[in-house]
């Protein structure tokens, strides 16, 4: 993925079977829906949030700084 200074981005996050917890190295999830769902108000400012197995989650992030950003889960067992 390739973005320019002052792109935000919207990253959605599927999990099928297994919990996860997705962080973004280098960011904070600016606006961050964990459950999926853009009826409710958002999260803010988040540097880690929880995915249930099963389901899905978005967050919207504003590239402020050029560089390379890892998109991780934070699930240690999985790295």
């Amino acid at each position: 993925l390739k973005a320019k200074v002052g792109d935000s981005v919207l990253f959605i996050h599927a999990q099928a079977n297994r919990d996860s917890r997705p962080h973004l190295i280098g960011g904070h999830g600016d606006f961050v829906w964990d459950t999926g769902s853009f009826a409710d108000a958002p999260a803010t400012g988040l540097e880690t949030w929880f995915i249930r197995g099963g389901s899905a989650g978005a967050m919207i992030y504003k590239f402020r700084q050029p560089g390379i950003y890892a998109y991780v889960n934070h699930n240690l067992i999985e790295a």
